[in-house]
């Protein structure tokens, strides 16, 4: 599970080209949408839809901004 959090986290961070911790919940719906038209496979989307809140909400410590949108 850790090892899949960081891949999807270093995703993100990829296709923000920015550090992960400053992304909107618009960056995360526009990263996922992309993730998806870019053909990610269903695991791969599953994994990347829990590792979000993970990421935000325990590695942060931040209210979770995107599964309120």
């Amino acid at each position: 599970m850790q090892r899949n959090c960081l891949r999807d986290i270093g995703r993100l961070a990829t296709f923000l080209g920015r550090s992960p911790d400053t992304a909107t919940a618009d960056d995360l719906s526009r990263f996922q949408i992309e993730q998806q038209e870019d053909g990610a496979p269903v695991p791969t989307m599953n994994s990347i839809v829990s590792a979000l809140p993970f990421f935000f909400t325990q590695t942060l410590g931040a209210a979770c901004c995107y599964l309120a949108s």
